[in-house]
């Protein structure tokens, strides 16, 4: 899979940090196989209402990733839940989590008025087929353009379907 990533000119992946229903993780593996392979690394972690964070940001200790991403786009996510995640990443990384939302999350949500997240870096959900970070971005919660841009899911890297992102240069 990793061959195939730098083959096509990917340079960097990011990894979630999660357990599987069966109790394990491949976190960890795939951060060490990206690496040995001269891949960029970076994560994220899902915002769950009930459940923190911190268990898994614990998947990234030793690991040189980039920057770390709050995935908010499950429906039990609530302002609160957001914000403990938030301050748990932000203390883990030392800096600002970006976050991952997409705009239809914030519609259904009813959240469009919210900014208070605005200040962080915006990976956004749009699925349009166009890695142009501009293309088809309708600005929502403060934010007015994204930072990063997931755009396409049905990339085939060693046999396994994966989301492609679009990145800008920091």
């Amino acid at each position: 899979m990793c061959d195939d990533m730098l083959a096509a000119g990917v340079d960097g992946v990011i990894i979630q940090a999660i357990t599987g229903l069966d109790g394990v993780s491949q976190t960890r593996q795939q951060l060490q196989k990206a690496l040995d392979r001269g891949l960029r690394i970076a994560g994220y972690v899902w915002c769950f209402g009930a459940t923190s964070v911190t268990s898994r940001l614990s998947m990234f200790s030793g690991f040189p990733i980039e920057f770390l991403a709050l995935d908010v786009e499950d429906n039990s996510a609530t302002i609160t839940a957001i914000n403990r995640d938030l301050k748990l990443c932000d203390a883990y990384m030392g800096k600002l989590t970006e976050f991952y939302t997409g705009r239809w999350f914030f519609v259904g949500k009813g959240w469009l008025s919210r900014t208070q997240w605005s200040n962080r870096r915006l990976w956004d959900a749009i699925y349009d087929d166009d890695p142009n970070p501009d293309a088809d971005f309708v600005p929502f919660a403060g934010w007015t353009e994204c930072f990063m841009k997931q755009f396409w899911d049905r990339q085939v890297y060693g046999g396994v379907i994966c989301d492609v992102n679009f990145r800008r240069a920091a």
